[in-house]
């Protein structure tokens, strides 16, 4: 595998690994459910520090390398769907204004994922597994809220505060 692949790849499992390791910050105990506004200005907020031309290059490259890592499928009914679902979702989204980019993984394993710059990619297990549209709106809902609180971006931004020994430790 080439170099850049495996930084790159390792980069992705990082920050997977830190998403789920990072320790809860007071402020994502902030209970949106209660005071839809904390959205709206967080989202307003990283707007103005990343806009999504910014995204675009932060997150492309790494879909990209995703995409040729792992492998996409061409199934035109399925991008079709999954691209109606995203439609409708993004019209009631905090972000209606992020263009989605969906592909399919060729991996059994039942995933999705977002990436920042609005790349959605669903793997084959996952189609294979949902059961109706309404569960896999469900699935891309959550994909989508992740981009639309640019959670990505914060956690690089985060992510770059660590040193190389804590990040290696967490990979590990």
């Amino acid at each position: 595998m080439p170099k850049r692949s495996i930084r790159l790849l390792t980069l992705l499992v990082g920050l997977l690994a830190c998403l789920a390791a990072a320790p809860t910050r007071a402020e994502d105990e902030v209970r949106y459910d209660r005071d839809p506004k904390v959205v709206q200005d967080r989202v307003a907020e990283c707007g103005r520090k990343w806009p999504i031309e910014h995204e675009r290059e932060v997150g492309g490259p790494v879909a990209e390398e995703y995409d040729r890592e792992t492998g996409t499928v061409d199934w035109p009914d399925q991008v079709a769907r999954v691209e109606e679902i995203v439609r409708r979702l993004e019209a009631a989204s905090d972000r209606p204004d992020v263009e989605y980019n969906v592909k399919i993984l060729d991996d059994p394993l039942p995933n999705a994922m977002a990436i920042p710059g609005g790349y959605i990619r669903v793997t084959t297990g996952l189609l294979q597994m949902v059961q109706s549209d309404h569960e896999l709106a469900g699935v891309l809902a959550h994909e989508m809220a992740h981009n639309c609180l640019y959670h990505g971006l914060r956690q690089v931004e985060d992510d770059s505060k660590w040193e190389k020994g804590q990040l290696l430790a967490v990979i590990g």
